[in-house]
Formats: structure tokens, C-alpha cells, sequence
């Protein structure tokens, strides 16, 4: 009697690659897809057909002279996932805090005084981390650096000996906590102290840890966009959490600031474009092979050409990952170098919305609120890749990147007819939202945006919705497009 091969042990692993079409050797991660949501991971055979004029009046056998990679990927979307799709899906180096180039660090042992990394882990003081995935739970949580920290240990109160953490514990950068009146914030709602990236999301203050780590006034603590231009001194922001009032002076406070990482697409000349950010997928299905061994699939050179995030109300966040690839192999028992020792899911929790989101659309010239009653959103980030096919190569010898374009959709109650009027008008827009879970959270802001095809639903005993196609287009004020930024830890 023969045994099937079961979906539910179908494994999914993504890395990147040195170069498209490289299949790695280190960097393979666990990625959890939804039941169905692992579609085309075989070849997409092109074929000639061989139809001659003939008394037989039959088709001869054709040819296959080629294949399309074109696998699909769908998932919960988690703080693991946004890890490995960040930079291939905007095409750009992340910028992180801390100042080290990197905001997230393995961790290879704990001492009673810090936590020995690689390299890099000389932190100044005073900045935030946030460890996760050790055994000993005193080496979890939320860490103040302290002074003395060296390239290979990042100094910390509190931690307990755990000489051989699991392979995936880390700790990432987690913002900054000011000295006494070290933060500011002025008549005009700016902060003083810092340095951080134009279009990134912070968010100020951690009340829920102390009324030490936040302004005085209440209303102060909360997220915000970095406005820039950027000084030693002061950071301009824009879109508060809150309505700009007095000046705090953050007396007698040790306030926190919030922000781990951000990306944004940037132009094909700046130093962080990455012309072909390109993954490598292992798609393994026990049972598959010879005596009930395991087969393996790999796709290689694989571009992210679109990501959808599709965001309902009252629901998890899922997001759909389309790819564009160089190859893929036949299905076979050869398991390539490093995936053996993938690091396993850790920072997997869902996303879900309603009371874990906060958002708004609001206009542009003078923040005013078009819609905070948004009951689903879905957003599309896509690359336009198309397979650069050559004589002589089987697959795509190389991808060939087109235009950023990102879009929306979005489905609110009808409060007024804000939306209609600044749909009809083409008045310009900004929209951004945060997210959050256990392991973090991630926003996203978009500078200008215009609204397009605004649609009414009149359906019974229920409120007049408005659906609304979202234009997301490139600030001439600032050149940003969208930006996505991570927070390893929010209150």
C-alpha cells in the first residue's frame, strides 16, 4: 500500500543570496506557510508545439525550450519573515539603530555581565536591547547597555551564565534611554537628542515600564514620523500621536525613544540601492524520496516581485509573496549547504489588527484626518521583475528590476464624505499604521498618497462603507516613497 506524501510536514526555508542565482551556504531560516499557500514550486515548462499540415491530421511531439520560475508563497505575516523579505522587497539597506550597521546580533553565550556576540557589540550606554530565545529567562526582555561594553560583549545589569544559548537567541537594538532631561521636546512637538532617518516611525516614551521613561504630560508619549532635515540637536517630526502643545523639558525623566530599523526605496544612485536583492527557497516533503527520504525543491535567483499584505478587520495579517526566479531544480535528495542547521522560528507570533493597530489617512497640507474608521486595507508592494532569457541558458540567466509601485485598497465607514471630496479633488494624502505583537511590531508610512475609484456600499442595517483604490507615489518634499520600520520591543 502505498503512503502519501503529507502537506502538513511540508517544510519551507528562505535565504539570501551573495549574488542571483548563488545558492547559499549559510543564512537558511524556518518559514511557516499557510495550508495552500505553497503554490508553483516546480518548473513552468515552455513548450513549442509541432502542428504540421498532414493527411494524419494529428499534432507530432513539440518541444520544451525553456522554463519560468514563478513560485508563490503565503503566510502569517511575523517579525521572522519580515526579517528575511525586508531588503528584497524595497531594494535597499536597512538602516539601524545603534550605530553599528546592524541592529540585530546572535548571541553565542551569556556571562554574568553581558552577552558575547561575533563583533560589533560594543554598544554605547544608554542604548535600549531587547534579548530573545535564551533558556534562562533572566537573559530575556528588555536590557539597558551599560558602560565598558567590548567588540565581542554587550554589557548588561541582571543576566545569569547560559554558556551554550539555542543557535537562534539574539538581542536587537531597541532604541535609546536618555540621561536625566537628556530628551527634550519643544513648543513646535520636536526632540531633542539623537539621530535617526527622515520618513522612519519612533515611538517616545515607555510608560508602561515607569513614569520615568516617558514626558510628563501624557499625551506626548506615542509614535511619530522623523520629519528631518536631522541636526545634532533636534530632530523635526511630524504625524504625532498627539496635538502640539507646551514645551517639556523632560525634567527629572529618563525618557525612552523607540526604534530599532528602517527602509525606504531610494533612487538607482543612492549608495543603499541594491540592484538584485535575491532569495533562495528550499521547499522539503518528507516521504517524497527514495525508501521515504526526503526530497528537496530548490528555487534559485528568486526576486521578490510582489508582497501583499492583506489587513482585515478583527483578523491576523497575511502576506503573499510572489516571486520572480533564475532556476529550479528537480525534486531530489540533495540538501544544499547550511540548510541542515536552518535557525528555527522565533519571532513568529501573528500580527492581528483592531486594538493591536493604530492608523490614519490624513491630508497632507495640514494633517487633518480624512478617515480613522478604516475597517480592511490591503497593500501591494511590487518590483515589476520580469526573467532576462538568453540562448544558450535553460531558466533566466539574470532579472531584470523595473519601477517601484506600491499600492493600496482600503474599505472604511462613512463618517462624512472627506474621502469622496479628497478623491474628486485629487488632494494629497499621508497614511501610516503600526502594528504590534509580543515580539515587537513594524509601521509603515507612506508620504503622498492620492485617492482613486471611491466606491459607496448601501448594503442593509449597517453603516454606508466607502472602498477607495490607494495611489501611493514619491514626495517631491522629502523624495520618499514608503518606509517600513521595526521595533524590537513596544510597550
Amino acid at each position: 500500500m502505498s503512503i502519501p506524501v503529507l502537506s502538513d510536514g511540508t517544510g519551507v526555508l528562505l535565504a539570501r543570496e551573495s549574488a542571483p542565482g548563488v545558492q547559499p551556504v549559510a543564512g537558511w531560516q524556518q518559514i511557516q506557510a499557510n495550508p495552500g499557500g505553497i503554490t508553483d514550486w516546480t518548473r513552468q515548462n515552455v513548450e513549442v508545439r509541432h502542428d504540421p499540415l498532414s493527411p494524419n491530421l494529428t499534432p507530432e511531439s513539440g518541444e520544451v525550450v525553456g522554463y519560468d520560475v514563478s513560485p508563490k508563497l503565503a503566510l502569517d505575516l511575523s517579525r521572522d519573515l519580515l526579517n528575511v523579505i525586508r531588503e528584497p522587497a524595497f531594494r535597499s539597506l536597512t538602516k539601524h539603530a545603534g550605530g553599528k550597521g546592524q541592529s540585530r546580533q546572535a548571541v553565542t553565550g551569556v556571562t554574568s555581565t553581558g552577552y558575547t556576540v561575533a563583533s560589533l557589540g560594543d554598544l554605547a550606554a544608554g542604548r535600549l536591547i531587547q534579548a530573545t530565545g535564551f533558556t534562562n529567562a533572566a537573559n530575556n526582555g528588555l536590557k539597558i547597555v551599560v558602560a565598558a561594553s567590548t567588540g565581542t560583549e554587550t554589557k548588561a545589569a541582571g543576566l545569569v551564565v547560559e554558556a551554550a544559548p539555542p543557535a537562534n537567541a539574539i538581542i536587537e537594538v531597541a532604541g535609546v534611554q536618555g540621561a536625566a532631561a537628556d530628551v527634550t521636546i519643544d513648543v513646535n512637538g520636536d526632540i531633542g537628542t539623537t539621530a535617526l532617518v527622515p520618513g522612519q516611525m519612533i515611538v517616545i516614551g515607555d510608560l508602561t515600564s515607569g513614569a520615568a521613561f516617558g514626558f510628563a504630560t501624557a499625551a506626548y508619549n506615542g509614535r511619530a514620523i522623523v520629519k528631518g532635515p536631522i541636526t545634532a540637536t533636534k530632530i523635526p517630526l511630524m504625524l504625532r500621536s498627539w496635538t502640539v502643545g507646551a514645551q517639556d523639558l523632560g525634567a527629572g525623566k529618563t525618557i525612552r525613544l523607540l526604534f530599532t530599523r528602517a527602509i525606504r526605496n531610494v533612487p538607482m544612485f543612492d549608495t543603499d540601492y541594491l540592484p538584485s536583492p535575491t532569495l533562495c527557497g528550499e521547499i522539503s516533503e518528507p516521504g517524497a524520496g527514495a525508501a521515504g527520504a526526503t526530497d528537496r525543491t530548490y528555487g534559485g535567483g528568486l526576486g521578490l516581485d510582489d508582497l501583499t499584505l492583506d489587513i482585515p478587520v478583527e483578523g491576523k495579517i497575511t502576506a503573499t509573496l510572489g516571486f520572480v526566479g533564475m532556476n529550479m531544480t528537480d525534486p531530489g535528495p540533495t540538501q544544499a549547504t547550511g540548510s541542515s542547521t536552518a535557525l528555527a522560528p522565533l519571532q513568529a507570533g501573528v500580527f492581528s489588527t483592531a486594538s493591536k493597530m493604530k492608523g490614519r489617512l490624513v491630508k497632507k497640507s495640514d494633517e487633518s484626518t480624512l478617515s480613522v474608521d478604516i475597517n480592511g486595507m490591503k497593500v501591494t508592494l511590487k518590483n515589476n521583475i520580469t526573467p532576462m532569457k538568453e540562448l544558450f541558458v535553460s531558466g533566466a540567466a539574470n532579472l531584470i528590476y523595473g519601477a517601484y509601485m506600491p499600492t493600496l485598497s482600503l474599505e472604511a465607514y462613512v463618517i462624512d464624505n472627506k474621502m469622496t471630496l479628497a478623491a474628486n479633488a485629487n488632494t494629497s494624502g499621508m497614511l501610516e499604521f503600526l502594528l504590534q505583537n509580543a515580539d515587537g511590531g513594524f509601521g509603515m508610512f507612506f508620504p503622498l498618497v492620492q485617492l482613486r475609484k471611491p466606491s459607496k456600499a448601501y448594503a442593509a442595517h449597517t453603516a454606508v462603507m466607502i472602498s477607495n483604490d490607494v495611489n501611493a507615489v514619491r514626495d517631491p518634499s522629502t523624495g520618499l516613497l514608503q518606509t517600513l520600520s521595526e521595533f524590537a520591543y513596544l510597550p
